[in-house]
């Protein structure tokens, strides 16, 4: 006795053979691969955007490190206006550039020592 037969299983002549398809596995091996693209562009999206976001703050810190000189250096430039405008250096400038005294003062021009022996 056949084997399909203990089992009771008869070859149906009557039935057609079914022949196995091929598109169920063709269709899960596209939405595979698909799925596999899809994943592969959405790691290369996001890496692509960490990167400009590294490159954007590197140029963040770049110009705030400017920007710390550029304050740096107005400070600077306010306190030399500052001084500049004040009555002590108009004062030094007078009596430097121009010669000038107050009233009351004596000026005390010292002339340079001459050399005497003749030796250079």
């Amino acid at each position: 006795m056949d084997k399909r037969e203990e089992y009771g299983i008869y070859d149906d002549p009557g039935r057609r053979a079914k022949k196995k398809k091929r598109k169920p596995k063709i269709k899960r091996t596209f939405i595979t691969v698909l799925l596999g693209l899809v994943f592969l562009y959405a790691i290369f999206m996001i890496t692509k955007t960490q990167w400009n976001l590294y490159q954007t703050n590197q140029e963040v810190e770049a110009l705030q490190e400017e920007l710390d000189q550029v304050q740096q250096e107005q400070e600077a430039l306010v306190e030399m206006k500052d001084y500049v405008g004040s009555d002590e250096y108009i004062e030094y400038k007078a009596r430097k550039e121009l010669g000038l005294i107050k009233q009351g003062e004596h000026l005390i021009v010292l002339a340079e020592p001459s050399d005497s022996t003749g030796e250079k």
